[in-house]
Formats: C-alpha cells, structure tokens, sequence
C-alpha cells in the first residue's frame, strides 16, 4: 500500500509495483488531478479520500479492480467509465455537490456496491441520484449491495423504486437502511419477497413491523425462524424528526440540573474536512481561556468525530460561552 497526499502533479510509479494506492486531500483545480495515475498501469485498488473537484475520466485506462472514493465534494461522476475489470465500488459520504450522471453503467462482471451517507446536516439526494443512474439490467452477478443513510446522526430517507433488487440472484451480502420503497410493484423486502435472492447470508433492512417480516424472511431463505437468527437483521423504521439546529440550548432533564449544547467546532470555523474536531475543540478552549479561564473552569466537554457537546450548570455559563465562540444558541426544553 502506497499513499499520497496533496497534488499528484510529476508523480510517477519509477521501479515501484504500485498495486494499491490512497490519495489523500487531492484538489483538482489548478493541477493535473489524476491524470498522473495513467503511468500507474500496475494499479489494482484505488483510494480517494477528502477529494474535490476532480474528473474521473483518467480512471478508464487503468485495470482497476476496486475504487473507493470517501468524503468527496464537486467530483464529475458523469466522467466515470469504469473500466471492464472494475469489481467493487465505493462512493462514501459524497457533498451534494458532486455531479451525477443519468446514466452509469457498471461492467457486467461488476460484483459489489456500497452507496453510503452518514453525515449530520447531508441529505441522501446523492445516494438516490446515482442509485437511479445505475443500469442495473448489466448486474444480476451482483454479489453484495449496500446503501446506507444515517448512522450516528438522522438523515431524512429516500424514496425509492427497490423492484430492482428482485432482479439481482446472486446477492450474499444485502444491507438497505434509510431507504423507503416507492413503485408500481410491491417491494422485494416485503412478502412475498418476489425476486428476493435465496443465496443471502447477510441482510440487514428496516420495516414498519419488524416482528412481522423477520420469520417471513427467514421462511423464505428457509433459516431457523428466531430473532437471534445470525445473519438476518430486520431493525425498527422510525418516524424521522429532523435534528435540532446545532447549539441548541437543552434544559436540564430529570432533575440533574446540567444545561447542554451541541454542534461541530470544525465546522463553526470553517475548518477543512482533513481537521479534526478534537483540533477544533483546542483552539476553543484556548479562546475561552483567554477570555474567561473561570468560565472554562465551570465547562464540560464531549468531543465526538463530528461534533463537540458542551455543558454547564447555568444557563448563563453557555450563553456567555458561545458568545466567546460566536455561536448562535437559543433554548429549547426537552
């Protein structure tokens, strides 16, 4: 494994066997992008991580066999041609901003997608977008399929026509969450699961009445009917409540008198998606600390990967705290 970051302008392979690489932090403007990988013709596995503005076009003549492209904003994914020996495609928490195109058609020995958005404040416009691009007609070798909104964090589902999955039989691996069934035909995730691979060993979907489709599904592959069956997962669907704006004021519950906020630092300062939160939080507290070090005394904080949850035991301490950090906070009761 080999793996850069920055421009890949001059960039060669030399007497390297390149055979798998990761590309970090890689913007397109104002350099060759990844034209530089053409001259990697050993290239099997391809990473491309926190990415922009960049034409995939160059990818065509290579051999890939896997691409997998995370946290990216303003890709041409219409410049996509994968090439004949592409297997595995992973597009991972793409920005709205990327370009679909209407059309993309898989290699027809293409064996496994991964479509996934897990980011607070994202929506799954992208995800459906290059779900309904995809010829899915090229792909009933389809091994596994994955597509997957929300996480940690709420995201509003998508509505999709799912009849395609009954059209793919060979699929072992099948995860859909975050994806609601709207067609002229009854969902293949619903009995009488027409079209429903036989040969699964994974699947992982929500429904309204999971107690209900669980022994059906199980009937249908013909596995031990329990709910502790290993493999099949059919999980609760719950009613989407859209997220409270970040540092919301939260009063305190159940008599603990602890008043909380939350939202990401990285993003209040227009932090790059290559800094971290915990970066964030330091620089925070150093401009509390400059402004009020008693006040930092009286401050708790939770930093997560995305987001950094602060409390206290006055109102007043927070208010007085996103003031110093100029952000907006309003309460609201739980």
């Amino acid at each position: 494994m080999y793996d850069l970051s920055g421009s890949l302008d001059g960039v060669v392979p030399g007497r390297r066997v390149v055979r798998d690489l990761e590309v970090r932090r890689l913007d397109g403007r104002g350099t060759q992008g990844l034209e530089p990988l053409v001259a990697f013709g050993d290239l099997r596995h391809l990473t491309l991580e926190r990415v922009s503005h960049l034409s995939l076009a160059p990818l065509e003549h290579l051999a890939l066999e896997s691409l997998r492209i995370e946290v990216a904003g303003g890709l041409e994914l219409g410049t996509l041609a994968p090439p004949a020996t592409l297997r595995r495609l992973t597009l991972f928490d793409l920005d709205e901003n990327c370009a679909v195109p209407k059309s993309l058609a898989l290699p027809f020995a293409f064996e496994r997608l991964t479509v996934i958005e897990t980011r607070a404040g994202h929506t799954g416009a992208v995800v459906q977008a290059l779900l309904e691009a995809v010829d899915w007609s090229r792909l009933s070798g389809l091994k596994s399929f994955d597509v997957r909104l929300g996480g940690l964090h709420d995201i509003e589902p998508i509505e999709l026509d799912l009849s395609f999955v009954g059209s793919l039989p060979d699929l072992i691996y099948l995860w859909v969450t975050g994806v609601h069934h709207r067609g002229p035909g009854p969902s293949p995730l619903e009995p009488p699961f027409e079209g429903l691979s036989r040969k699964l060993r994974r699947l992982i979907f929500d429904a309204d009445d999971p107690d209900a489709i669980r022994p059906a599904v199980q009937a249908y592959l013909g596995v031990p009917v329990s709910p502790l069956t290993e493999g099949i997962s059919v999980r609760q669907r719950r009613p989407y409540e859209p997220p409270r704006p970040a540092w919301t004021i939260l009063s305190p519950a159940d008599g603990s008198g602890v008043w909380h906020v939350y939202g990401s630092l990285a993003d209040a300062a227009g932090m790059t998606s290559d800094q971290t939160e915990t970066q964030a939080l330091r620089d925070a507290r150093r401009r509390l600390h400059e402004a009020d070090p008693q006040l930092l005394c009286r401050l708790d904080f939770d930093p997560e990967s995305s987001g950094t949850g602060i409390s206290a035991r006055s109102r007043e301490d927070l208010e007085r705290a996103l003031k110093i950090l100029g952000l907006a906070g309003t309460e609201q009761p739980r």
